[in-house]
């Protein structure tokens, strides 16, 4: 066999790319956090899904790109100003999933980056 990593497709089939991050705490493990914000450098071709999970990749959530589109079409280009995603989940810890899947999709990530508030301790 001979690995080829200019080409898309495995004989025509579909080959999904996928990026998974690390798990994100932000300052410390023991408070949660109000993830808010995703801000990503990419460019490529097709769709690009980007997913969120707060249990160490057990279960995915996707994060809409607007209310009627779940995904991102992708140009070649990267952009000056980052692609922003905006969501609210409430967690401890957050992590990251970008990922195509239909034949002749590829893409680049260049970098990306979480925010988040932390959720202030009530006492009383």
């Amino acid at each position: 066999y001979k690995l080829d990593y200019s080409t898309v497709d495995d004989y025509g089939n579909a080959v999904e790319s996928k990026v998974v991050s690390k798990d994100f705490i932000g300052d410390t493990l023991e408070f949660y956090k109000r993830w808010l914000q995703l801000d990503m450098w990419v460019k490529g071709s097709g769709r690009l899904y980007v997913d969120y999970s707060t249990d160490e990749g057990s279960n995915w959530t996707n994060i809409p790109f607007n209310t009627s589109q779940a995904y991102y079409d992708l140009d070649g280009t990267y952009d000056n100003q980052p692609i922003r995603l905006y969501f609210d989940v409430l967690a401890t810890k957050i992590r990251f999933r970008f990922r195509n899947d239909r034949s002749g999709e590829y893409f680049y990530l260049q970098s990306f980056y979480p925010y988040y508030l932390v959720r202030e301790e009530r006492r009383g």
